[in-house]
């Protein structure tokens, strides 16, 4: 699936750029993957899918999105340096400076978001062929906490596998799971604000069907959600330390990350 932001013909110099960093795309190319010992053997479980969706999210879109943005800051500078000199501005038009480097960072947003589509399928896929083997279900409530002791020692939450670490820490110990690696403290930290958030969420679709039924007798806005899929929850949150990579925490972005599917 192709997802641009502009329409084939429409820019060509977007278009040879989208080319470009898309012929490049070794997530996009199976041949890419077949041909490089770099990318060989990638993308083949839940693990890795998982991880390079993580890496999407929190580094190459909002870089790229800060690249974005720094060149819309460049064009309004330029705008208003036009406007302080006594020209006419029509804003409708990109400056030849700025033009090239607009559409190259466009291009690449629009790749990853490409990239990040195609992944997601893939973790779909391998999320419900690990979900056959599995002695528990795997997140299936989201991040609810649930948990199984045996011996007295937390062994199961969410169905996700835990274990100590050399360290003495109780980790969540599942290859399957996006959060892998993370202190099991951390988790129910995390698990305690999404559930907030999908509270959050509960109530304003709850106003919305209630506004709906009234206005219209009628609504088919569902309110109550009775199951996620790992695509619908949300990745390791890098501001906690991955206990198995010995990735440490790092300071928590403000800059959210919107895909455009359509």
């Amino acid at each position: 699936m192709k997802i641009r932001k502009m329409k084939q013909g429409q820019e060509p110099l977007y278009d040879n750029y989208y080319k470009i960093f898309r012929n490049g795309s070794w997530v996009l190319n199976e041949s890419i993957r077949q041909k490089s010992p770099k990318f060989a053997g990638r993308l083949q479980d839940l693990q890795d899918t998982t991880a390079y969706l993580r890496d999407i999210d929190e580094e190459l879109m909002p870089d790229a999105l800060k690249e974005l943005a720094k060149v819309e800051k460049q064009i309004e500078n330029y705008y208003q340096e036009r406007i302080n000199q006594g020209f006419h501005v029509n804003k409708d038009e990109m400056p030849s400076c700025c033009n090239g480097q607009y559409l190259k960072a466009l291009a690449i947003i629009d790749v990853l978001n490409e990239e990040r589509h195609e992944v997601n399928i893939l973790v779909e896929v391998y999320s419900k062929e690990t979900a056959k083997k599995r002695e528990y279900p795997l997140l299936t409530f989201g991040l609810r906490e649930a948990g199984k002791l045996m011996g007295g020692v937390l062994a199961y939450i969410d169905g996700q596998k835990v274990s100590v670490n050399n360290a003495g820490i109780l980790i969540i110990d599942d290859e399957a799971s996006p959060y892998d690696g993370l202190a099991v403290s951390d988790y129910r930290e995390f698990a305690k604000a999404w559930v907030a958030k999908e509270q959050h969420k509960i109530e304003l679709a709850r106003e919305a069907y209630r506004k709906e039924v009234k206005e219209k007798g009628q609504s088919n806005i569902r309110i109550d959600k009775h199951g996620y899929t790992l695509n619908e929850l949300p990745v390791f949150p890098y501001w906690y330390d991955n206990h198995k990579t010995g990735q440490k925490a790092r300071k928590k972005r403000t800059l959210t990350v919107e895909v455009d599917n359509e």
